[in-house]
């Protein structure tokens, strides 16, 4: 289990918040559409991407 105090989330919220905002991010291609799937795989099952695309 992790254990995170208000501190330790503030200073992650903080630290994503400054990549997602940083110029580098905003020039990159979404990648969303292929890999939300992934997440299903906790519960066995995947969104099928085709061949190749993983």
């Amino acid at each position: 289990m992790a254990l995170a105090g208000k501190a330790d989330v503030d200073q992650a919220v903080a630290a994503a918040r400054a990549a997602f905002t940083a110029p580098e991010w905003a020039r990159m291609p979404p990648a969303l559409e292929f890999y939300a799937g992934v997440a299903d795989k906790l519960g066995g099952t995947t969104i099928p991407l085709g061949l190749g695309l993983i």
